[in-house]
């Protein structure tokens, strides 16, 4: 494990990756961490500065750690500003002078060289030789050297030891990271291994608990995405990236309602997995997204034995980049409203990765025509996740061409006998329905929450012409299918991220012919059984990751917002609702 660990560590950038996990690791051993990485603030050489004890008997000491990434060649070591020799000269000669904080300054000092690898063979003498001027000139600091051995030493004493690591989990991680080339077992283990180190009754009770699992979950996570990336297989390191957001966002719901806030540390090791998603999104979809631009490119790189593959693997990639377009809208709105420094540089960040989506998008339904032939009823999650990030993106004009031509070819399927929605879950059941939907005709659609789905976003920006097409297309072929739509109940936060029993209520019967009625009986439904998330504002995007994961509809709650504008105003909005 030890080797593992090294190996990832030697691969970490030193911004937001290797310094991160040091954050962790620092936490971990007890240290009070009073100062942290920062853009745009002159540091001084310090990246870290932490307040503590690396064993129990030595006296409580400040360190000021520097961080680089990888080995420490002659480039790194002095090629330029922001090599180590100039770093522990500013170390030295300014921060220690100036900036210790005054209520650590009778504290032993101890600067540490913190990275990845190692130091090279051409630097070592040099490194030793600096080392023992400046403890030579400065008797009172003392210097160590945390490279990738040490740092690997302590991670598995600290997070990947046996006493946290009970039972099989140590086996599960082993067996995840070394069977990434086959996605469904190295998966299945890793969702395991997640679920156990945080469906823990223990966490509840303990904040201190819950953020050491949680730090634990993101550096095996951390592991994991390595693993995929030497493999060349990225999707399953994004499916387990979402899978660690969800369980950890749900193991804090069981025990942080009890806070009236979020601190510090928790907030850290939440963001910590936010980075992590954000990185390999990122790495996945930038490799799909020239694709996007050309007809059937897309369609062409799914590697299936029927029409029927492509469908199912599109919509999904259109749920997972929606769902990623929605977590940078949502961040993007909360750095807008936030009091950092470098919140203008954040957003504009922001706004160029959410131009990035929502061209994947409009490109990727544009050109692969699988896309406006939905196959599964509960696709209504997808559309309903897109719908919102194209909203968000104000994509009003692309929107409604897609769902009318959607509508369009639903109604066109059913009414020639062609493959439309069904409600089979099996592929194979899929399958045989593909290849000739007759012989299911009065079983594929029994009922429905697409059709309802498609509805409330008709009626939400007051599109007639798609409602029309809707009511028509039940009259005429839908007749005897029953229309429902899911509601959270109350606790309802918990249930949809733990997904450990079956939860929620379902409203049946829907009028969808009856405009007004249909609305005032979504509208009363959302009264009785209303829904305050606990993530809401930046953490809300969580909510569209775990419909899409547990195959759960999106809440109704997200549409009525926009229901109760339009009974007063007859055109789009342009205002968000996230």
């Amino acid at each position: 494990m030890k080797l593992i660990v090294r190996d990832y560590l030697r691969t970490l950038k030193e911004d937001r990756e290797l310094d991160a996990i040091l954050v962790d690791l620092l936490s971990e051993l007890g240290m009070n961490v009073i100062s942290r990485p920062q853009k745009g603030v002159a540091q001084h050489g310090v990246d870290l500065v932490a307040v503590g004890k690396l064993r129990k008997e030595d006296p409580e000491t400040v360190y000021l750690v520097t961080v680089k990434a990888g080995n420490i060649n002659r480039v790194k070591w002095q090629g330029d500003p922001q090599a180590l020799s100039p770093s522990l000269e500013d170390i030295v000669d300014v921060y220690v002078r100036n900036h210790i904080p005054k209520e650590h300054e009778s504290k032993p000092i101890v600067i540490c060289c913190a990275f990845g690898g190692e130091i090279e063979q051409n630097v070592q003498e040099s490194y030793d030789a600096r080392i023992r001027k400046y403890q030579s000139q400065h008797p009172g600091i003392g210097f160590q050297t945390w490279n990738g051995d040490w740092l690997a030493s302590m991670i598995c004493d600290r997070f990947l030891n046996a006493k946290l690591f009970v039972g099989s989990q140590r086996k599960l991680l082993v067996r995840s990271l070394a069977t990434v080339d086959e996605p469904e077992i190295a998966l299945e283990a890793f969702r395991k291994l997640v679920r156990a180190l945080l469906r823990n009754s223990e966490l509840q009770d303990s904040v201190r608990k819950w953020n050491r699992a949680g730090r634990t979950v993101n550096l095996c996570l951390g592991l994991l995405i390595k693993a995929c990336r030497d493999a060349g297989n990225l999707e399953t390191a994004l499916l387990g990236a979402e899978a660690c957001a969800i369980e950890i966002w749900g193991a804090f719901v069981k025990q942080g309602k009890k806070r009236k806030k979020i601190d510090s540390t928790t907030l850290e090791t939440l963001s910590g997995t936010n980075r992590l998603l954000k990185t390999i999104y990122i790495a996945y979809l930038s490799k799909l997204e020239p694709l996007t631009s050309y007809k059937y490119h897309l369609s062409l790189v799914v590697k299936g034995n029927s029409p029927l593959d492509i469908n199912l693997r599109l919509f999904d990639l259109l749920g997972k980049v929606s769902s990623f377009g929605l977590m940078m809208e949502v961040l993007s709105d909360s750095a807008a409203h936030s009091d950092i420094e470098n919140k203008e540089q954040l957003r504009q960040n922001f706004k160029q990765l959410g131009d990035f989506l929502s061209r994947f998008v409009c490109n990727a339904i544009r050109h692969n025509p699988t896309l406006l032939h939905p196959i599964k009823d509960d696709f209504c999650i997808e559309i309903a996740t897109t719908a919102l990030f194209l909203h968000s993106r104000q994509e009003y004009r692309f929107l409604h061409w897609w769902l009318f031509h959607m509508v369009d070819n639903i109604h066109g399927s059913l009414k020639n006998g062609m493959p439309h929605p069904c409600i089979f879950q099996s592929y194979q059941k899929l399958l045989d329905f593909y290849k000739d939907p007759k012989p299911f005709r009065k079983t594929a659609l029994p009922s429905s929450e697409l059709i309802p789905t498609l509805a409330l976003i008709a009626l939400s920006f007051n599109w007639n012409d798609i409602y029309e097409r809707i009511v028509m297309l039940i009259r005429q072929d839908l007749s005897d299918t029953d229309f429902q739509l899911w509601f959270p109940e109350q606790n309802g936060e918990v249930a949809l991220f733990m997904n450990e029993t079956i939860h929620g209520v379902q409203l049946t019967n829907l009028p969808i012919s009856n405009p007004k009625q249909f609305v005032e009986e979504v509208k009363k439904c959302c009264e009785k059984y209303p829904v305050e998330f606990f993530c809401r504002d930046s953490n809300v995007w969580l909510i569209f990751l775990a419909c899409r994961h547990y195959r759960i509809p999106v809440p109704v709650h997200f549409w009525n917002a926009f229901l109760s504008r339009q009974e007063n105003k007859n055109s789009v909005s342009k205002k968000g609702m996230l």
